[in-house]
């Protein structure tokens, strides 16, 4: 591929993220098979995650809340084996400016978003599996329910929330329960 028709790529990858009212979103994720050794990764994520853990260099991870735990396991990642090294830049703390959410934003190079965009989901889904991160309401197993890993202009952004797709739009607040007397 040209460089040209890459940059054409690129750039519509970046418009098609923000709508017209300017707001910034996360991209779709794309489907489709995966290359073998993201398929691999995705089954040591469940099937043997302790052992993935080992292989990245990933030890035990802490942090006061879900957003800082999040920030220490991809800081981990990213500073472990060599081809996380290569493959992704050092996490940054990013807020959306309309909405208040907060991720943890992840650039990348060397392989398409697509793969980049898995590795870091199977790599939370192994952590969270082997108990070396512990985020409220997420269990693991074969996925991740209440954490998004989705593209945004160019790099990698994980966040919190039960649906894709949300990045621009502020939480919803618990409703406060009635109390059951009256």
């Amino acid at each position: 591929m040209n460089l040209e028709r890459f940059l054409e790529r690129q750039i519509a990858i970046i418009l098609s993220e923000q709508a017209e009212d300017g707001i910034e979103r996360t991209g779709k994720k794309a489907t489709g098979a995966s290359k073998k050794a993201v398929a691999k990764t995705k089954t040591a994520a469940i099937d043997e995650p302790r052992e993935l853990m080992q292989r990245l260099k990933i030890g035990g991870v802490g942090g006061k809340d879900n957003l800082e735990k999040m920030f220490n396991l991809l800081k981990q990642a990213q500073s472990g084996a060599d081809p996380m090294q290569e493959a992704y830049g050092s996490p940054s703390a990013h807020r959306h400016q309309q909405s208040g959410r907060e991720g943890v934003r992840v650039p990348f190079s060397v392989i398409p978003v697509k793969e980049a965009r898995r590795y870091l989901e199977y790599t939370v889904l192994g952590a969270v599996n082997a108990g070396v991160a512990k985020f409220d309401g997420e269990t693991g197993g074969r996925g991740l329910s209440g954490i998004q890993v989705e593209p945004l202009s160019g790099d990698i952004l994980i966040y919190f929330s039960p649906r894709g797709n949300t990045w621009h739009e502020a939480p919803k607040k618990a409703k406060a329960k009635k109390d059951e007397t009256e």
